[in-house]
């Protein structure tokens, strides 16, 4: 199955970064609210395609702290290949290292973490937004301008629909009554 082709938007403008902040901010409120709603007693457990929500929050906070590096490299002309197989074999072991990760702590550094990614949207020079950076999630070359919005955004709403399609089964809106409640 090939990754589908997604829509980046310019970040030339000040009101284009500061929408993609804003949207930045709304999927992780998004993915925390979802983790909020499972059960303390089921943080740990494999939920999400053999993830614990423990897991999937400490995976996308370290890939957070990951991808800034890695563009950091890139503005320093240092272009770093992670082949797509070693990235699976790598989050295949982060979801049974991160099993037990300690899911309010986590929320603490998403939440810390969040003003740096957003310094960094907002900031980041016009004149390396052609530079490239290597996405080894899509096992090819973005721009700056693209890789902050497939990291930071794309990746993050990815995961967030993961565990819609598993919360969604289990939790509905307050309110709301099913046809079989009758």
């Amino acid at each position: 199955m090939t990754e589908p082709q997604h829509i980046y938007r310019s970040l030339a403008f000040d009101s284009n970064r500061q929408a993609l902040v804003v949207d930045i901010r709304n999927v992780r409120r998004e993915v925390l609210h979802l983790v909020e709603l499972v059960p303390k007693a089921k943080w740990y457990e494999a939920r999400y395609h053999g993830w614990s929500p423990g897991a999937m929050l400490g995976h996308l906070h370290f890939m957070d702290n990951a991808a800034l590096h890695l563009m950091q490299a890139a503005v320093r002309g240092f272009i770093v290949l992670l082949p797509t197989g070693a990235l699976n074999l790598f989050n295949n072991n982060m979801a049974r290292l991160l099993k037990h990760r300690d899911v309010e702590k986590t929320t603490q550094h998403i939440h810390l973490n969040e003003a740096r990614i957003s310094a960094f949207v907002l900031h980041l020079p016009a004149r390396q937004f052609m530079r490239k950076v290597y996405a080894p999630c899509l096992g090819s070359y973005l721009t700056f301008e693209e890789a902050v919005q497939e990291f930071f955004l794309i990746h993050w709403q990815g995961h967030l629909q993961t565990m819609r399609e598993v919360d969604d089964k289990d939790f509905c809106e307050p309110g709301v009554i099913g046809p079989d409640l009758f």
